[in-house]
């Protein structure tokens, strides 16, 4: 539906467009923005102010000499997109979803922040784009601290972002779809299979709310490493990567935690997502 109604817009504004474009196929919108519609995305969520926008590029001048190209896409060069800005450059973009790309002509003075050309400002270019991605300033903020976090956890990203902005990371570690997050690295070695461990720790839900506790029971936790059923996947993954004393936080996608049946009593739910701090307290190799 969003496809067709689309198409519908794009095919009225240039059949009442009387004005054509500087090259074949562009049309010109009231304001003056020269445009192309090259191809639609799936996505049916406009962009929106502050909005970082991954792009793919590449800019060529009007005889059609390629200036620049971005390819591949890189994260880091995402820009920011600022509604506010009132400029044929911002009307371009804002115009798209991901997904969608489009070719503008543009004076390079409107897309210097995007290029970089010993060219005339005044020279026109044609940009073509495509949006890649789009992330909100929470996502992006949570992306760059924990690279691989948001795109993973897309639905929970302000919640993370939120729970993470209390702890003192000192690293960070992408392990499949799970997330471990060191608050204290310890001292020694890791724990094997066979070894068995002590440990105290804490389940959260991403909100923050707290659904489990050793501390508050004050029972700490022991089992043997690597042996099934006694705790969950990402867990057991988690604690070995610890060293004895060492702290972190592990963010375990639903797979890698309760599934799509949730706990056993109930407390946690089918398909949650749930984050766990582990303290390390001791570890006794060997104990076969």
């Amino acid at each position: 539906m969003r496809k067709l109604a689309y198409l519908l817009l794009i095919i009225s504004v240039v059949v009442g467009c009387k004005e054509k474009g500087s090259l074949p196929g562009f049309s010109v919108s009231e304001s003056g923005l020269e445009y192309r519609l090259i191809a639609l995305g799936d996505e049916t969520m406009p962009i929106k102010d502050q909005d970082h926008l991954v792009l793919g590029l590449r800019a060529f001048d009007m005889n059609g000499k390629e200036l620049a190209n971005n390819y591949p896409y890189q994260f880091d060069s995402a820009i920011v997109y600022n509604q506010e800005q009132q400029s044929l450059w911002s009307e371009g973009l804002g115009s798209l979803m991901v997904g969608d790309s489009a070719a503008f002509i543009l004076p390079y003075h409107a897309c210097k922040q995007v290029l970089s050309l010993f060219v005339a400002d005044s020279q026109r270019i044609v940009m073509h784009i495509k949006v890649i991605d789009r992330m909100a300033p929470e996502w992006f903020a949570l992306q760059k601290k924990y690279p691989g976090m948001a795109k993973v956890f897309k639905e929970e990203v302000i919640e993370l972002a939120a729970f993470f902005d209390t702890i003192a990371a000192e690293a960070s570690l992408e392990i499949g779809d799970m997330f471990y997050i060191e608050t204290n690295e310890g001292e020694g070695g890791h724990p094997s299979t066979g070894d068995v461990v002590r440990v105290h720790y804490e389940g959260f839900f991403v909100s923050g709310e707290k659904f489990d506790s050793t501390i508050d029971r004050d029972e700490s936790f022991e089992y043997r490493v690597g042996e099934s059923g006694q705790v969950l996947i990402g867990f057991n993954i988690g604690v070995r990567q610890l060293k004895e004393g060492g702290e972190a936080y592990f963010v375990l996608p639903a797979d890698m935690a309760f599934s799509h049946r949730g706990s056993t009593d109930g407390t946690v739910p089918p398909n949650t997502t749930v984050i766990y701090r582990v303290n390390l307290l001791s570890i006794k190799h060997d104990q076969v």
